[in-house]
């Protein structure tokens, strides 16, 4: 897919809403990304995003699921 790549209708998109956060700057927060797309039914994006806790100085970390 290109940049500017957009689902939204052309009515939506003249608005001004359908870009969204666009999927080249998802792609630089993410650490993986898969993108899914059928024409009349829909579109479904999974990106993941590790989080690295920050040092706490020797203690033990523990890390809660998002």
């Amino acid at each position: 897919m290109s940049p500017g790549f957009s689902t939204a209708s052309n009515w939506i998109r003249e608005l001004g809403f359908g870009a969204g956060m666009g999927l080249s700057n998802i792609k630089k927060c993410a650490d993986s990304m898969k993108l899914e797309s059928v024409v009349g039914v829909g579109s479904r994006l999974e990106i993941v995003i590790y989080l690295r806790p920050e040092s706490n100085h020797g203690k033990d970390q523990h890390v809660r699921p998002v």
